[in-house]
């Protein structure tokens, strides 16, 4: 098994506990590891303070939570850590305010990207952001000025294999086109028209 798979494992057991809105055993998480959580929540030290402060007030709010997961990738970063990403979305029926946002009675999905580093056998550390916004709207308490472009669900791969086993070789080319497709949206508009950006190289004809 690669160091790659190998991390992947290793958070198995807490995305599993995780999966149907029970976080009681987040096994393999660090007791003092340092979740980096989005505003309101701010840094926590712990899996218990993460579970009390965090997931357990979500559960109470969402009835019958579930974390469906879409697409969950590993790999080491420039500084040479290793840390899994999960995405996906909380699914529930929103039956009690959450973080002030008034209850909707109806189901209710929020999306997620959270981030695992990984020492050894064990999560030391965790980066997460939750889409607090898009709950916001469901509840229709959105506070900042109207979108340009219409809400919509933010769907899996069109391939549905977002889980797939890693493949170095693929994950090596995935990585570099994005960061061409990067390089290349920094061009505009100090290096010209939407030309120089080259989206041709980086998009499907049909993407929207």
């Amino acid at each position: 098994m690669s160091e790659v798979e190998r991390a992947k494992a290793v958070m198995a057991p807490a995305f599993a506990a995780m999966r149907g809105g029970f976080a009681g055993n987040l096994a393999r998480v660090a007791p003092d590891a340092l979740f980096r959580m989005c505003h309101p929540f701010g840094d926590l030290r712990g899996a218990k303070a993460f579970v009390s402060n965090e997931f357990a007030p979500l559960k109470s709010a969402l009835k019958d939570l579930e974390r469906q997961e879409f697409i969950r990738i590993a790999g080491f970063d420039a500084d040479g850590a290793l840390w899994v990403g999960s995405y996906g979305q909380y699914a529930g029926r929103w039956l009690a305010s959450w973080l002030g946002i008034p209850a909707t009675g109806r189901s209710a999905v929020m999306r997620f990207h959270e981030f695992y580093r990984i020492e050894g056998d064990t999560c030391v550390e965790v980066q997460a952001i939750w889409d607090i916004p898009e709950m916001m709207m469901q509840a229709g308490a959105w506070p900042m000025a109207p979108q340009l472009g219409r809400f919509l669900h933010a769907p899996a791969p069109m391939s549905q294999d977002g889980l797939s086993p890693h493949d170095a070789s693929i994950s090596e080319v995935s990585g570099r086109h994005v960061i061409d497709m990067l390089v290349g949206m920094t061009r505009h508009p100090s290096q010209g028209g939407p030309e120089v950006m080259e989206l041709e190289r980086f998009w499907h004809p049909s993407f929207r």
